[in-house]
């Protein structure tokens, strides 16, 4: 469902600094990668600035990781670059993020 709208661009990009403004929305939200933080099973992508300054945490689940890395290279070497994550806005310990299980869902500009 959720690749659909992205492929089709129904939905405009908001920036990342916009998040609790669209919470429990679904939306396209960009953001400057300013960090990656790898813990076990996941992978964290903070967009506009460090934890726990971030505007947006990006949580990449599971196999996303490996395909997003497959598809644009190592996250790492994307800091500056601009990300954009489609999925539901979430509030997890008072930080805002987009949980993403599929890399469709993402782009790395």
């Amino acid at each position: 469902k959720g690749s659909q709208y992205r492929k089709s661009r129904v939905v405009n990009e908001i920036s990342a600094q916009y998040a609790p403004y669209y919470f429990h929305e679904t939306v396209w939200m960009c953001g400057e990668l300013a960090q990656v933080k790898v813990l076990n099973n996941m992978t964290l992508l903070n967009l506009d600035d460090k934890y726990p300054q971030q505007n947006l945490t990006i949580m990449l689940r599971g196999k996303a990781v490996d395909s997003v890395e497959s598809e644009y290279g190592s996250l790492n070497s994307k800091l500056g670059h601009k990300i954009c994550a489609f999925g539901e806005v979430v509030d997890y310990k008072d930080n805002f993020e987009i949980i993403i299980d599929d890399a469709r869902d993402l782009e790395v500009k």
